[in-house]
């Protein structure tokens, strides 16, 4: 008897036409096997044999979907032995709980209905793993029309489907806020995505074929930097860090940079994946932040909280390098007539002056802050391991400090005569505290500004250290 098929798949491919016939081939001799002692045909056992020989899994079932056959390619991709196979159902033997739940009902019920159909279905290895099949699913017909069972032809396309979504993940990202520019091992760029294009101004057609350094370098990072940096790649394969760099109009731009080297099997660099994100507007915020926190916003001088912190880092120094520090506490003489008078604009522009003279007069490792009103703050560090040198340096500093400030300031319009009223308080490791400094040197300077209303200095030494002043001096 003959068996043919019917309702073949409208776009079936040349080789899933000529496995299917193939499969029927088998399940045609497995039937004569059964009914003819002598075996099948020499025909249909070639015909099993080139089945045995495809790389796609070949199944046969009954018309109750039990599988009766398969090849060697089945156990290859499924992992499930013929032995074990035979007698069960493909939905039992293949279904992974956490596949599509509509897929396997629909290709259960074409099957008992008789049709065929074509799907691609998550189903599982003997061992649990993931599996994802593309399942051409026929029934077989004998010559008076009726179902005698089916053949499922399935190919193992797990890797294809990963690759798939890998694609789309990786389309994704390169379409994401973040600047993508992928080169070959010489940086010469191969290809960008538009947020690189949004950065920099540089297209596609204007940046590939150039050498990253050439096209965005800032001159901003020296040789050392960019030396590091690749040594960095080469030795860990992977490099980021906050780099400036420069765009195509000229205007240089922060930016947070990751690069990471894709190697070969035999871990030849072949390419480069930098990945960057423009931090400009990020650092001009962090920066107000940080002026708003620590900066008085009239003088751009730091606040009582930033005076506190380096007055602490001043005191922590002075012990681990056995030296002095010394607090300059500074009062404007006469500053509310300035403002009962001339106004607050014209005080404020004055509080701006002072400032720049106060700055000029120190060292850069020096710390000048306002404390508030017409209240100035000088900490001085790494004065003398002397108690009695430490406070001659002290003192000629606030000299130059009186120098600085004691003259006419032009105020837009009017003019002002300055003095201010210093106090000087020293201070030595451990010995001393922030707030011991700050109300020694604020005595002092009160103390000052009673004996007179110009500048008149008193040193207030810390507790007695090598030889320390006893008691305050006025000069």
């Amino acid at each position: 008897m003959m068996i043919e098929w019917i309702s073949t798949h409208p776009r079936m491919t040349l080789g899933g036409l000529l496995l299917l016939l193939l499969a029927v081939a088998i399940w045609h001799a497995a039937r004569l096997r059964r009914r003819q002692a002598n075996g099948p045909s020499s025909g249909f056992q070639r015909l099993a044999l080139v089945a045995q020989l495809t790389d796609n899994a070949v199944i046969t079932a009954d018309v109750h979907q039990r599988i009766t056959w398969t090849n060697d390619a089945f156990s290859q991709i499924t992992g499930h032995a013929a032995r074990d196979a035979l007698g069960r159902r493909l939905s039992e033997l293949l279904r992974n709980e956490r596949a599509d739940a509509t897929t396997w009902p629909r290709l259960c019920s074409a099957l008992t209905s008789g049709q065929s159909m074509r799907a691609q279905l998550l189903s599982r290895r003997h061992d649990g793993a993931d599996l994802w099949l593309d399942l051409n699913a026929h029934p077989l017909r004998d010559t008076a029309g009726r179902l005698c069972g089916f053949v499922c032809i399935a190919t193992d396309i797990t890797e294809r489907r990963q690759a798939q979504i890998d694609l789309r993940i990786a389309a994704l990202a390169f379409d994401s806020l973040d600047a993508i520019a992928i080169t070959d091992a010489a940086q010469v760029i191969l290809k960008i995505n538009p947020a690189f294009t949004r950065i920099t101004g540089y297209t596609a057609e204007e940046a590939c074929g150039k050498v990253t350094g050439q096209l965005l370098r800032s001159g901003v990072q020296d040789g050392a930097f960019y030396a590091a940096m690749w040594q960095a790649l080469r030795r860990d394969r992977h490099w980021q860090g906050e780099i400036w760099n420069r765009r195509k109009n000229g205007q240089l731009f922060s930016e947070w940079l990751s690069i990471t080297a894709v190697t070969d099997e035999h871990d030849k660099v072949t390419n480069f994946v930098a990945v960057f994100a423009d931090i400009t507007a990020k650092k001009r915020a962090d920066e107000l932040v940080h002026r708003m926190a620590f900066e008085d916003p009239l003088t751009e001088l730091p606040n009582r909280r930033l005076l506190l912190d380096r007055l602490e880092l001043a005191l922590a120094n002075s012990a681990r390098l056995q030296r002095h520090v010394a607090v300059l506490f500074i009062d404007l003489d006469r500053f509310k007539a300035l403002n009962d008078s001339l106004g607050h604009d014209r005080g404020d522009r004055l509080l701006v002056e002072v400032a720049r003279q106060l700055r000029r007069s120190v060292r850069e490792s020096d710390t000048v802050a306002r404390l508030g009103g017409d209240e100035f703050v000088v900490v001085l560090s790494s004065l003398s391991e002397s108690a009695a040198r430490a406070a001659q340096e002290a003192e000629a500093v606030a000299c130059s400090v009186r120098t600085a400030i004691d003259r006419p300031f032009d105020l837009g319009g009017a003019t002002w005569q300055c003095t201010p009223s210093i106090g000087i308080a020293l201070g030595f490791g451990h010995d001393s505290t922030i707030e011991d400094l700050l109300k020694r040197a604020d005595d002092a300077m009160y103390e000052a500004k009673r004996a007179a209303r110009e500048a008149q200095h008193d040193v207030q030494p810390a507790a007695p250290h090598e030889g320390a002043p006893q008691a305050p001096q006025a000069y």
